[in-house]
């Protein structure tokens, strides 16, 4: 009989943490009896359907004044379906599932951990304090912690999680070929993912305003949404031709001719877009927040630049808008970085074996 897994996922709009699902879930179905709760089901449902993924799909209402209901529906759905173990990509719905194993010790909990959510994820310091506390209390109740990035395993270590339930695993992308650029075109520079204050879109703009007086060099485009999408229409509205924005489009890195992808996030954990780039030959240039310098090797693979320096970024972008030797050197070197330390195949084999492991385990015991 095969092992139910429960993957328990909070994401509102698309992101990393559904590119991750789109790839792990296709490989553990014909493993494992699988089962998805999610507190936004709609768009996570039709990615499944689109991969023809068939798993019963739940919703869990967790926002006020939803809670006792959600939690109601989350008793039901671990009665109805029997699970052995809880894949969690939240930390405050892993702390959720920590209340329900008080009354179920026999269910396993898997968190993972893509973000440092003492940075950006809780605005409000008391709720990271508490977030902080509970976390501590009771991490014996997960079987496992996995980060995606030395950086992250660093940070649990000081939030003072043992070594010994910490378990590094990469995020990975398909191997592939390199894009091609048509020539003699102007450079164009992009921006990919949510339009918010950790990821850097303010200083992306400061970047391309940089550019005003020059903008036969290049035009700066912006691909996402979010809470400072505002932001991008006004910078394009002052800089017409200069600030593109295109809202959110599904597959960027194809569907436009991009020269370089600038990451002046503030904090990241192992993110999708900068692992895409590379395994399509499109140079980086991001900031040394979090866990990008994981990825990328200043001067080997990408540049780095100090978070926030926007006059150095600025130099960096003239630097590779005249160097298309370095750009395609860089280019080649993040694909065999890919290739040798961040591939799909790598991260795949990872969690299965993880998964593998943990539930031998429990039926052991």
């Amino acid at each position: 009989m095969k092992k139910k897994i429960l993957v328990f996922h909070y994401a509102r709009s698309y992101g990393g943490g559904d590119v991750f699902l789109e790839s792990l879930l296709p490989e553990l179905a014909p493993k494992y009896d699988l089962v998805l709760a999610t507190v936004y089901p709609e768009h996570i449902s039709a990615k499944l359907r689109d991969r023809n993924i068939v798993i019963p799909v739940y919703r869990i209402p967790l926002k006020n004044p939803l809670l006792l209901f959600g939690i109601f529906s989350f008793w039901s759905l671990l009665s109805k379906e029997k699970i052995d173990l809880v894949f969690v990509q939240d930390i405050a719905l892993s702390l959720y599932v920590r209340f329900f194993q008080l009354f179920d010790r026999s269910l396993q909990q898997v968190l993972e951990i893509t973000a440092n959510f003492r940075h950006f994820k809780y605005k409000l310091p008391l709720a990271r304090t508490l977030v902080s506390f509970f976390n501590r209390i009771s991490q014996r109740q997960v079987a496992k912690f996995v980060c995606v990035s030395d950086y992250l395993v660093a940070a649990l270590k000081i939030e003072g999680v043992a070594p010994s339930l910490i378990e590094l695993i990469y995020n990975g992308v398909p191997v592939c070929d390199a894009l091609s650029r048509p020539p003699g075109q102007k450079f164009r520079v992009g921006f990919i993912g949510r339009l918010s204050y950790e990821k850097g879109i303010d200083i992306y703009l400061e970047i391309a305003q940089k550019y005003q007086d020059r903008q036969d060099l290049a035009e700066f485009h912006v691909f996402g949404d979010g809470p400072m999408a505002g932001l991008v229409r006004q910078a394009e509205q002052q800089f017409p031709g200069l600030v593109i924005y295109h809202g959110f489009v599904k597959d960027v890195l194809r569907q436009h001719d991009l020269d370089l992808v600038i990451m002046p996030s503030r904090d990241e954990g192992l993110p999708y877009t900068a692992l895409e780039c590379m395994a399509y030959g499109i140079p980086l240039l991001a900031a040394s927040a979090g866990g990008l310098p994981d990825l990328i090797k200043d001067g080997e693979n990408g540049l780095l630049c100090r978070i926030g320096d926007v006059d150095g970024f600025a130099c960096s972008l003239d630097r590779l808008a005249a160097e298309p030797g370095l750009r395609l050197a860089l280019a080649e070197r993040a694909g065999e970085s890919v290739c040798n330390k961040f591939s799909l195949e790598k991260m795949l084999s990872s969690y299965e074996r993880l998964f593998k492991d943990l539930l031998s385990l429990s039926q052991l015991s």
